[in-house]
């Protein structure tokens, strides 16, 4: 990423990530493959920074609601407002989430509650940031 003023440089790009097993319990608890309980928010941290647009494409064996958080530059905290709104995941169907407006914003998070407990739920999850 990028550490001076204006766009990054194209190599250093985020670029389209399947999201697979988790780096650490403290910023990963969602990927591909992962089980899910009814009702317990699961979530992913990304850098964002020098990024304009994000998008994440996800598919659920579980039904639940999908949502896109920006966070504050300690990589915890959510901001309340300013997020794009929350989209329902229909079970077995391909949902995606997205914001033309990163504004300069360092870190997000996209985080899914299921409404169902599943096994291996997870079956697509894929986030890209330009």
């Amino acid at each position: 990423m990028s550490r001076g003023k204006g766009t990054p440089h194209p190599g250093e790009w985020i670029r389209h990530q399947t999201v697979t097993k988790p780096r650490a319990a403290a910023d990963r608890t969602l990927w591909l493959g992962a089980d899910c309980s009814n009702g317990v928010e699961q979530f992913a941290l990304f850098a964002v920074a020098g990024c304009s647009r994000a998008r994440a494409r996800f598919k659920s064996i579980a039904a639940g609601t999908l949502a896109f958080y920006f966070v504050q530059p300690d990589g915890v905290t959510r901001y309340a407002a300013g997020n794009p709104s929350t989209v329902a995941v229909t079970a077995n169907t391909e949902t995606t989430i997205d914001t033309a407006n990163v504004y300069g914003e360092s870190w997000c998070i996209v985080a899914f509650t299921p409404s169902a407990s599943q096994v291996a739920s997870i079956t697509l999850f894929d986030f890209m940031a330009l």
